[in-house]
């Protein structure tokens, strides 16, 4: 008899926007059928109980061990699947950093989950060259969807009447954004401090250039000063703009003439590929498989960075006055 499983996905939704979220979101106005379960609502009970259904497929998007891990033990004692969204690089930094008990934890994981989906080549390549693992139901999907169409008014009102002013009166226009302030291996990882030398660099050449940063949460007051101290003495003040706070970003790709992403670390970069989708070229680091289309440069490699970005800035004014 052929078993027919409810197909639920847990992980974060809006809010706090993020890579994660806004997928999920996106997923859900796609899939109606399917159940989402926020999982920043769920204690501990709520998560017991929730996992005591029965006959449900389970896709679990976070990239918290211990909840995968809780996860797939309830689903091994109940008549329910297990799935795996890997978003980013937790799995293989849970692996290289676990103990013997948490690798062998990881592996079994692994092996009997009913499928494993991620963002990257990179990540399958980890499993099966690192972790050891030939697993057949490993899918590469990139975590881009198209945002609806119908929420980009809400999104414009959401944002202060400031930005309208610092876009036309800007040009070039780059977009940049990071959720928070944070670090990895003591490098800044979504590059702020790369994102100000970029300016200072170009304003140069481009004496009217502009970036605006998204920053969803201003975690870090300590560094945030020392950034703003960096941005008044280089003299750029006026053509930084931070716009914080919950918000999308993507109606400002339209825009903009350019979209930048040093990340020293990352999974994917679905920023990029919404920059891409609206027609706004993008410039990002080479560590990990970025959208077909982006311009890649050298990890933390400033000059590189400054090179790519005036190139496809030269590229796109000299395509747009051929079009004229």
């Amino acid at each position: 008899m052929i078993k027919y499983y409810s197909i639920i996905h847990i992980g974060p939704l809006p809010p706090p926007i993020g890579g994660i979220s806004n997928y999920l979101y996106r997923l859900s106005k796609l899939n109606p059928d399917y159940i989402f379960i926020n999982e920043n609502e769920l204690s501990k009970w709520k998560f017991l109980s929730l996992l005591k259904q029965k006959q449900k497929h389970f896709y679990y998007h976070s990239p918290s061990l211990k909840k995968r891990l809780f996860i797939w033990f309830l689903c091994i004692v109940t008549d329910n699947q297990f799935s795996l969204v890997i978003h980013g690089d937790s799995l293989k930094d849970s692996y290289l950093q676990g103990n013997i008990l948490t690798r062998f934890l990881i592996k079994n994981m692994l092996c009997q989950a009913a499928s494993i989906q991620v963002v990257n080549s990179g990540i399958a390549e980890f499993i099966r060259n690192e972790i050891k693992l030939e697993l057949p139901n490993i899918t590469i999907q990139h975590a881009f969807l198209p945002p609806p169409s119908g929420d980009e008014k809400k999104i414009l009102e959401s944002y202060s009447g400031k930005i309208p002013n610092f876009i036309n009166n800007h040009k070039p226009l780059i977009i940049a954004n990071g959720a928070f302030i944070t670090f990895k291996d003591g490098v800044d990882l979504y590059g702020l401090d790369m994102c100000i030398e970029l300016v200072a660099r170009l304003k140069l050449e481009y004496p009217d250039i502009g970036l605006l940063f998204a920053l969803a949460e201003l975690n870090d007051q300590e560094y945030f000063i020392l950034l703003t101290k960096r941005i008044k003495s280089l003299r750029i003040s006026d053509h930084i703009f931070f716009m914080t706070g919950q918000k999308e970003l993507w109606p400002l790709f339209k825009q903009a003439d350019l979209m930048v992403r040093p990340t020293y670390s990352d999974g994917y970069g679905i920023s990029i590929a919404e920059a891409l989708y609206f027609g706004c070229p993008a410039v990002a680091s080479n560590v990990c498989e970025r959208p077909e289309g982006t311009v890649l440069f050298r990890n933390r490699d400033l000059d590189d960075l400054v090179c790519k970005c005036t190139e496809v800035i030269k590229d796109s004014r000299k395509n747009h006055a051929e079009e004229m």
